[in-house]
């Protein structure tokens, strides 16, 4: 059964961590940190947007999953994405494009899981 991003994800034996880089219309992006866990995912945006979105899964099936943006805690950015809610695409096990969409916000980026080096 798919629960976020993959079935083979969730199975791992660590909440798979993903990092990218998020841009909207400018070439000026910001670095953030994905991680899925069941029915959740937790997105650290850094400097100079630095915030923790947490958001619980809605819908999800092979093809996307939808993720509800709870109430931020402090950051501006954060707070712009009240509302919102983070698009998932799976590209395949190791890439993902992430949609983060708000009444007044949207942000994308590609997203590569950490692989730490054994």
């Amino acid at each position: 059964m798919l629960l976020g991003i993959s079935a083979s994800a969730l199975c791992a034996p660590t909440a798979p961590f993903f990092d990218g880089v998020l841009h909207a219309r400018s070439p000026h992006g910001v670095y953030t940190e994905l991680r899925f866990e069941p029915y959740r995912l937790i997105a650290q945006v850094h400097g100079p947007r630095t915030c923790v979105l947490h958001a619980h899964l809605v819908h999800g099936d092979p093809h996307v999953s939808h993720y509800a943006i709870e109430t931020p805690q402090g950051g501006h950015f954060c707070d712009e994405l009240v509302d919102g809610e983070i698009v998932i695409h799976p590209h395949s096990p190791i890439d993902v494009m992430a949609e983060f969409k708000s009444p007044r916000m949207r942000w994308s980026g590609e997203f590569h899981r950490y692989m730490p080096r054994r």
